[in-house]
């Protein structure tokens, strides 16, 4: 049985070895292989279509199961790999090269049922020596415990691992300060260092027992989006607005939502963005305002108006999908219910005047029959349109899957996504996935049309 990953040749630097296009092959080494009747994974690359084909290939047994996580911020993909034997192996890809594949070490502690069959929800890749894995035990809840491991990367080995509750990982720091943030929709904020703390030793406990999670004020709703701002600092887009900690010193700030939209679109709304050294916030889909690494708006910046002549209705239900390295926005389109959703519980926030004041409650207008029924036709046709915004320019580029699909030359066996196609402007591509594996599509590849430009035809038409 075989499971691939097609990769972008624009994008892929074959390494050593690789000659007159013939396949690359890395072996895992001896050190870090599991016992001769499993034998030994590899991963091949070859160009294939308008991509490179990555194929992970049995040894000894077949695979039990492959899952892609990604793409990842820095382009980083990785594939979760299981064979029949239950061994944890992981394949990483960054910026279109093969960093290696890796046995994932069972952690003292940590119970075999647990580890074998536990799924690999997020990933990480902190500089180039350590790579934290978050790993969802088998059917857990939400309030499970997630299992979070550090891997030494030059090493192969395992540096650290973590219990507590968490559905994501964010990245932030550098150097001796590095960390990830483990977060989800109602855990608690936990930073867990890359580095080993005092009194850690490596690989043994499957708790660290010197971190502690944030303390959750008061005035956060459930978690929507986190943005590390440095090492200690963070950006949180929540249910009732935006809250920035800013260290044990300066502590949180607290900014509350705009009042709630009458396409009443679902959770999670919220979405946080960094282009170069501007934060941007989407309370939900439709507008997008610019604030400082503190959470306050910037007092001289507006709110930019992206501007969608046709068809106008998209420009109402842009969602933001993040930043690219060029300072662009990407935004695909979101799908309103139609029904207004009542804003959750507000605590009290800090007004103007220091004292503590309610958000006054909104009236929302219904809709008209008319305007109904303009959604509603709107609704029902194809919504696989990204925008790419320029802050700094003011223009507005739109890419269609529709439109442009037959012209990337799709590998057999993979079909035409719709809404974001697994595009992640901060990775730099788009990860699409089908039976035969994934698909990699750098930012560079898409065919951008300027708004107003006639469209790319389909095939056929």
């Amino acid at each position: 049985m075989k499971k691939v990953l097609l990769i972008s040749a624009g994008a892929l630097l074959l390494l050593g070895g690789l000659a007159g296009g013939t396949a690359w092959l890395l072996k895992r080494p001896a050190h870090a292989a599991p016992p001769d009747d499993e034998g030994a994974q590899s991963v091949s690359v070859k160009p294939e279509g308008a991509g490179v084909l990555l194929e992970i290939q049995d040894g000894g047994l077949p695979l039990r199961s492959l899952r892609w996580i990604g793409p990842l911020p820095g382009g980083v993909a990785v594939a979760q790999i299981a064979t029949q034997s239950d061994r944890q192996q992981v394949a990483v890809v960054k910026s279109g090269r093969p960093q290696g594949l890796f046995l994932v070490p069972r952690p003292a502690g940590i119970g075999e049922g647990l580890f074998n069959h536990a799924e690999l929800m997020d990933a990480c890749l902190t500089g180039d020596d350590a790579l934290v894995l978050l790993y969802k035990p088998l059917g857990g809840g939400e309030g499970e415990p997630a299992l979070v491991l550090a891997l030494d990367l030059p090493a192969r080995t395992l540096r650290w691992c973590h219990r507590a509750p968490g559905e994501r990982l964010a990245a932030g720091g550098v150097g001796k300060d590095a960390a990830v943030f483990l977060y989800g929709k109602v855990a608690p904020i936990q930073r867990l260092p890359i580095a080993l703390q005092k009194g850690e030793t490596e690989g043994i406990s499957p708790v660290r027992t010197a971190l502690k999670p944030y303390e959750k004020p008061e005035e956060l709703g459930d978690l929507e989006d986190l943005l590390p701002t440095g090492s200690w600092t963070f950006l949180v887009a929540h249910t009732r607005g935006l809250s920035a900690f800013n260290g044990t010193t300066k502590g949180w700030n607290h900014l509350a939502g705009p009042p709630p939209n009458r396409l009443g679109f679902t959770a999670p709304r919220g979405a946080l963005a960094q282009t170069g050294k501007r934060y941007w916030w989407q309370p939900e889909p439709g507008g997008i305002m610019p604030v400082q690494a503190d959470g306050t708006p910037i007092a001289d910046a507006e709110a930019p108006v992206i501007a969608i002549p046709e068809p106008p209705l998209d420009a109402q239900t842009l969602k933001l999908l993040g930043g690219d390295e060029e300072g662009r926005l990407w935004f695909a389109l979101a799908t309103p219910s139609l029904r207004a959703v009542a804003p959750p519980p507000r605590a009290q926030i800090p007004g103007a005047d220091g004292e503590a004041a309610a958000p006054p409650a909104a009236e929302i207008p219904e809709f008209t029959s008319g305007e109904l029924l303009a959604w509603e036709q709107h609704l029902r046709s194809d919504l696989g349109r990204i925008y790419i915004f320029d802050p700094v320019t003011k223009k507005v580029q739109r890419f269609a899957w529709l439109e442009a699909w037959p012209s990337l030359k799709a590998p057999e066996g993979f079909t035409r996504p719709g809404r974001d196609g697994g595009l992640q402007p901060s990775a730099g591509g788009a990860l699409l996935t089908s039976d035969r594996g994934a698909w990699w599509v750098p930012l560079k590849n898409l065919p951008l049309q300027p708004m107003g430009a006639p469209p790319v035809p389909a095939a056929g038409k």
